[in-house]
């Protein structure tokens, strides 16, 4: 078997990711999605390739 390129190759992967931080009031599944989904627009607002945390 012979080993082709590279032993690491860098490979790029852009991503955006939205955060949403769990607390006591904020724990139900629908809140956090919610959450999690305004944070994603936020970050892909600000230009894509990011994370913004909603808290």
């Amino acid at each position: 078997m012979k080993r082709r390129g590279k032993a690491w190759e860098e490979m790029k992967m852009p991503a955006s990711i939205g955060i949403a931080v769990a607390s006591d009031e904020n724990r139900d599944f629908d809140t956090l999605y919610g959450k999690a989904d305004q944070a994603l627009y936020r970050t892909e607002q600000k230009g894509k390739n990011g994370f913004t945390v909603c808290p």
